[in-house]
């Protein structure tokens, strides 16, 4: 969930980026339930943004893992010396 704060004489409505990435979150995340019509905020919900605005083709999700094996490893501060 996201919180942004405009003020109201701005007159606009915050959006969020279409999704492009397909992925599969178990039921008990509050982001498995988006698009569907569940709010997840106390009233007054006048601006809520359910953000559920798919990419017309999506792309699988990489996940923590994956997106770590093409980096190298870090070794320099496991050499003994202090500072920068």
């Amino acid at each position: 969930m996201f919180l942004v704060g405009i003020r109201k004489e701005l007159n606009v409505v915050p959006s969020f980026p279409k999704i492009r990435y397909e992925y599969d979150i178990p039921m008990g995340y509050s982001t498995s339930r988006a698009g569907k019509n569940h709010i997840e905020v106390l009233s007054p919900h006048d601006h809520y943004v359910d953000h559920y605005d798919l990419s017309s083709k999506l792309m699988p999700a990489v996940t923590v893992a994956q997106a770590f094996t093409d980096l190298p490893p870090i070794y320099h501060h496991l050499d003994g010396r202090t500072g920068k």
